[in-house]
């Protein structure tokens, strides 16, 4: 995994740095039958639980998704991100910031943590004309900044014009999303808490029904070796 996949100073014409946010990618060779998948979140937390939250991003056998979730809107218009109410809107009882600070038991531990991405998933069996899925920054993170989305896309821009988040389609030969934020406002944003990106995923190999799996896979999988990770503190 490329330091400037998760930490770029650049992207297009965009200077930074920049933080990646939240990413999910997969790509697969057809004629050799092999996969691998990479899920990226940044997660922010407060350094008292720092070292345990490292030590099981670390030393879990197969990390889950528990690190990863981030919450979704399936009916939310895309032009109402992220001023409308109805973008990011809890259930009763709980406030827009409760979306993002889950505290899921994770190996024991009650670990807190904050995360900087949203999911727009609208479903688009919906419409013929809006196939689009993107992540954009959690509604906590852009009503921080007064954060507004560019016209016709999820990029999100400062009052004066400062461009804060992009979001992109996954490379050439890739599937999936990836949003960006610029460093120093997740920095700000952060204030004394730690900004952790934590990456993993699985190598795998893909068969024909009913083939079965050769016993060397079998092994592999059972074992956890295929799954790779990466952890990296900003």
């Amino acid at each position: 995994m490329p330091n400037d996949l998760v930490a770029p100073s650049r992207l297009n014409d965009e200077k930074g740095p920049w933080i990646l946010a939240h990413a999910e990618m997969s790509i697969e060779d057809v004629t050799t039958g092999r996969r691998t998948f990479g899920l990226f979140n940044t997660l922010l937390v407060e350094q008292s639980h720092l070292d345990a939250l490292l030590h099981e991003m670390e030393s879990e056998g197969h990390p889950g998704r528990d690190l990863i979730e981030v919450p979704s809107d399936y009916y939310v218009f895309a032009g109402e991100i992220p001023w409308h109410g109805r973008f990011a809107r809890p259930e009763p009882g709980y406030t827009v910031a409760d979306l993002y600070k889950e505290e899921p038991w994770i190996g024991r531990r009650d670990l807190h943590f904050e995360v900087l991405a949203h999911r727009f998933a609208w479903e688009p069996h919906h419409s013929p004309f809006n196939k689009a899925t993107a992540y954009v920054p959690s509604r906590t993170f852009s009503e921080a900044f007064d954060l507004r989305s560019r016209p016709n896309g999820f990029d999100q821009v400062e009052p004066s014009g400062g461009v804060a988040a992009l979001p992109f389609s996954a490379p050439s030969g890739f599937d999936g999303n990836l949003l960006y934020l610029r460093a120093d406002l997740v920095r700000t944003y952060a204030t004394d808490r730690a900004i952790v990106t934590f990456g993993w995923g699985e190598r795998e190999v893909q068969l024909t029904w009913p083939e079965e799996p050769p016993e060397w896979a079998r092994r592999t999988y059972s074992a956890n070796r295929n799954v790779w990770r990466r952890v990296i503190q900003h």
